[in-house]
């Protein structure tokens, strides 16, 4: 799209806009325009992934290589030199054959005009030197103020302890999830993030790899507290950082080439990683009064790109799951897998008599759980009112009520926001029918098209999945 779109604009063809508007957007993974240029539904293939990473990757690492570069030549611009001499002036190999830039022909110059070149450059350097001893006789010498110094240092070294705390918080809150701690939390939609920590790249043998960064960013804390003012010095801390950065790139590229799925905990532990070594760079280039190198600076504007790439890639939801069953159904809910128990058929039942009512979107998960909660056959006969239109807008009937999240009951006159157990329900609306334990809660694996597959327990030795 994007060739044949420059090649009719340079024809004269306006029209041809259209097909560099389709090439950019399919390039940066944004959703594909409509009309002429329609982009065809089909998984894109290994290079086209490479392709759609590398120049947004691209685009995104020279915007971070010039805000660093800017940053760090701002940097050295305002610390004070220790002394400014004058550079000293190359020799020129004024050997008889080659004088003031012109060789004979024979290789060998006229004495006089020799005699002449000598002279002529003996003046000239002595000039030099005379006005470059004048220059630095009448500039005062700078000194460096070790207060200001130390307390620069101080500050920077709290931001990378500050960067590596954000990190450790990060990397440790996935271990945990992985180890079977904590319940996952994942901000993207679909199961992305379940899909990467079930990959096989999320561990070496029995350890996760989040703890391996865990580990890392707390040493990079360590080293940076326990060095004090001169934590700049530590080659250790230099080196850990470069092995976290290339072994971020690394995660990254089977993350967008492999996996094609986003991950926002992986962008943050990326940024995390390529900010310190950008920041350690740059402060230990800045002491030694150098400029930060270039191959460091473009590592980690590659890492930052990757990193926004990462968390903000679009991932395709799977066939079966809720994001794509509500665009099939829409503006009705996806069917109900689960079936009822005649607990559940006469509870429902007895809410819809004395006139309760369950306020919910089509377009919502924890209505669609509230929804499995009942089962299929009771779903039916419970008192769900529909809130929301095709364009996901909120009904008159649901503005009346004054609804404000979903989903919503109303029993008795009272509102109760959020999903509810059935064995709740039949407290509130006084249903003592049936006990508590009639109501079966749903498993996660009934619920895993709403929320993804549940993180397969560690377990004990003993059991054996046949």
């Amino acid at each position: 799209w994007l060739a044949r779109g420059a090649a009719g604009l340079l024809g004269g063809r306006p029209k041809s806009r259209g097909a560099v508007r389709a090439g950019a957007m399919w390039l940066t993974g944004a959703a594909a325009p409509s009309g002429p240029w329609r982009l065809p539904r089909r998984p894109l293939r290994a290079p086209r992934r490479a392709l759609s990473f590398a120049i947004p990757a691209f685009i995104a690492a020279a915007v971070v290589v010039v805000v660093a570069s800017r940053a760090a030549a701002w940097a050295l611009a305002r610390a004070p030199l220790v002394a400014r001499r004058p550079l000293a002036q190359p020799a020129r190999p004024y050997a008889g054959e080659c004088l003031s830039r012109r060789c004979s022909a024979s290789g060998a110059a006229a004495p006089a005009t020799a005699a002449i070149d000598v002279a002529t450059a003996e003046d000239s350097a002595g000039a030099l030197a005379g006005q470059g001893e004048e220059d630095s006789g009448n500039e005062p010498q700078a000194t460096v103020d070790p207060a200001e110094e130390e307390e620069r240092s101080r500050q920077l070294g709290l931001a990378v302890t500050a960067i590596a705390s954000v990190g450790a918080v990060d990397t440790g809150y996935l271990t945990a999830v992985k180890l079977g701690q904590v319940q996952l939390m994942c901000p993207a939609a679909g199961d992305s993030c379940t899909k990467v920590l079930n990959s096989p790249f999320a561990s070496i043998g029995p350890i996760p790899l989040a703890a391996i960064g865990f580990a890392a960013y707390v040493a990079v804390a360590a080293l940076t507290i326990g060095a004090g003012t001169d934590w700049p010095k530590s080659e250790w801390l230099w080196w850990l950082t470069l092995a976290m950065t290339l072994a971020s790139a690394g995660l990254l590229g089977v993350l967008l080439g492999i996996l094609n799925t986003p991950c926002i905990f992986c962008a943050v532990s990326a940024m995390c990683s390529a900010a310190l070594l950008a920041l350690v760079e740059a402060t230990k280039s800045k002491q030694a009064a150098s400029a930060p190198r270039r191959a460091v600076l473009v590592l980690t504007g590659l890492v930052a790109g990757g990193a926004l790439r990462a968390g903000s890639m679009a991932a395709p939801p799977r066939e079966d799951s809720f994001y794509a069953l509500t665009e099939k159904y829409k503006p009705n809910h996806p069917p109900v897998r689960t079936t009822s128990s005649e607990a559940e058929k006469a509870l429902a039942r007895h809410l819809k008599a004395i006139g309760a009512a369950c306020y919910s979107a089509w377009w919502c998960p924890h209505c669609q759980e509230q929804r499995e909660n009942f089962g299929a056959e009771a779903v039916e006969l419970a008192p769900f009112v529909e809130c929301a239109a095709l364009t996901k807008g909120q009904l008159p009937i649901c503005k009346e009520k004054d609804i404000s999240g979903y989903p919503m009951w109303i029993i008795n006159g009272k509102k109760y926001s959020g999903g509810r157990d059935l064995s709740e329900l039949a407290e509130l609306s006084g249903f003592s029918d049936f006990p508590k334990e009639a109501y079966r809660k749903r498993t996660d694996r009934e619920v895993a098209y709403i929320w993804g597959e549940p993180e397969e327990p560690v377990g004990d030795a003993t059991t054996v999945d046949l």
